[in-house]
């Protein structure tokens, strides 16, 4: 809808809810034609008083199409309310030639305002010409001394040429140099590589030596420790001997004393009373375990000699 018809319906809102009757036919042929909704209608219907239910109508209105508008008019014509269509479509005349005339004056002011815009643009533009035909002088004046200075130069860069190239030779000759430098460079740190690798090496093999070297020292710590043990038991055993081997000759001392004590006595007799020494001593438990200790300690030298070997 334009404005201009909403301003129509704006102003003849007081005319509609003083004057319009059958409002439920004008409701009706709104509906018919797509102008109102179920619910809309039925909404304008629970509205208490009539006043409350054309400006209901009116604010839906106002929001639809120029299609509703002039079927919102043929409805008021067909329910007998001709007199506010005729008010509708008199202010309607009157505020399209008023809201010509206005927009005319908006559109004249807004010219107004872009041709004074314009005005202070131009101004400033040529403010602006001013300052860059100045700027222009002097950048003539700068061209002419740098198209002197440029002959001074192309004088000069004659002998500079030379210079140039003698620079030139001599950065060709650092390239070089530092290209057979660099390739020195890459062959020493291949070297090194290597010979960090070797060192690698060696480092492994010196671990694994010394893991060897202090493996074997432990085995033969404890090979001593057993050595040690078994020379302490043949100590033992040895002092056991001893005593054994004292406690014998002391044993054979008397032995002897009672066989030259009883020799008057006759032959037979001393020979028994010896026999019964001799078995007395082998049943003693210190001569079983005189012989029992000699075998232990020629076992274990054989046992010594063997690891060894």
């Amino acid at each position: 809808m334009e404005t201009s018809h909403k301003i129509a319906l704006s102003k003849c809102n007081r005319i509609l809810k003083k004057n319009i009757t059958n409002l439920g036919e004008v409701l009706d042929f709104l509906l018919q034609y797509g102008c109102l909704t179920w619910d809309e209608r039925n909404r304008i219907g629970m509205e208490k008083s009539s006043d409350e239910q054309c400006q209901h109508l009116l604010d839906v209105m106002i929001r639809r199409g120029r299609k509703c508008y002039e079927y919102f008019l043929v409805a008021l014509t067909s329910s007998g309310n001709n007199h506010i269509a005729e008010e509708i479509k008199n202010t309607h005349e009157k505020g399209a030639e008023e809201w010509k005339l206005e927009s005319m004056e908006e559109n004249i002011s807004e010219k107004k305002r872009t041709i004074n815009d314009l005005i202070s643009r131009v101004n400033k533009l040529e403010g602006q010409l001013l300052l860059k035909s100045e700027k222009v002088e002097e950048a003539h004046v700068e061209r002419i001394k740098t198209l002197e200075d440029i002959k001074e130069l192309k004088e000069h860069t004659g002998k500079r040429d030379s210079d140039i190239r003698a620079l030139i030779t001599k950065n060709e000759e650092l390239e070089r140099i530092i290209q057979n430098l660099n390739s020195h460079i890459d062959y020493l740190k291949k070297e090194i590589q290597l010979k960090d690798y070797a060192i690698e090496r060696m480092e492994n093999d010196r671990r694994k030596t010394d893991s060897e070297h202090t493996k074997a020292m432990q085995d033969l710590r404890g090979q001593q420790q057993e050595t040690h043990g078994v020379c302490e038991e043949l100590m033992d055993r040895l002092t056991s001997q001893s005593k054994d081997i004292k406690a014998l000759t002391k044993a054979f001392q008397n032995a002897n004393n009672k066989g030259e004590n009883y020799k008057i006595s006759g032959p037979k007799h001393h020979q028994l009373r010896r026999e019964n020494t001799m078995g007395s001593i082998k049943k003693d438990p210190h001569y079983l375990n005189g012989r029992m200790s000699t075998y232990a300690v020629n076992t274990a030298s054989s046992k010594n000699k063997k690891s060894s070997d």
